[in-house]
C-alpha cells in the first residue's frame, strides 16, 4: 500500500505526522507534539487525574471515561499524566501536563483487526 508522509511544524512550535493512504485519502495515523515549553514552577498544584481524563473525552466525542487509561509519572523532574484510549476502532496515546493541563503528545492510529 502507498502512503504519504506528511509533517508540518506551526508557527507556536507544535509539530504535527500524518500518515495517508495515497488510494483513497484516508487518515492512518498521526500524532501532534506540543512545541510549546511549560514552566516548572514546581509549586504549582496539580490538577486531578479527573481533569486529565475529560481533557481527553474533549478531543475523543463518545468515548467514555471507562474507556481511558491513564496514570501519573515523573519525567525529568516533572509530572504527567500519561495514557491511552481505544474507541472507534482507533487507538490514541497521549501525555498531560499534569501541572497546567496541556496537551504535550497526542497520537492516533487506526486499530489493527
Amino acid at each position: 500500500m502507498e502512503v504519504y508522509e506528511v509533517e508540518f511544524v506551526t508557527a507556536d512550535g507544535t509539530e504535527y505526522d500524518y500518515t495517508i493512504r495515497a488510494d483513497d485519502g484516508s487518515i492512518l495515523s498521526f500524532d501532534q507534539d506540543a512545541g510549546a515549553s511549560f514552566p516548572l514552577n514546581r509549586g504549582d498544584s496539580l490538577i486531578e487525574e479527573s481533569q486529565a481524563r475529560q481533557a481527553v473525552l474533549d478531543r475523543v466525542p463518545g468515548a467514555q471515561a471507562d474507556d481511558v487509561r491513564i496514570r501519573l509519572k515523573e519525567d525529568d523532574g516533572r509530572m504527567e499524566y500519561e495514557g491511552s484510549l481505544f474507541y472507534d476502532g482507533m487507538f490514541y496515546e497521549f501525555t498531560i501536563d499534569a501541572y497546567s493541563g496541556g496537551l504535550i503528545k497526542w497520537e492516533a492510529e487506526k486499530a489493527s483487526r
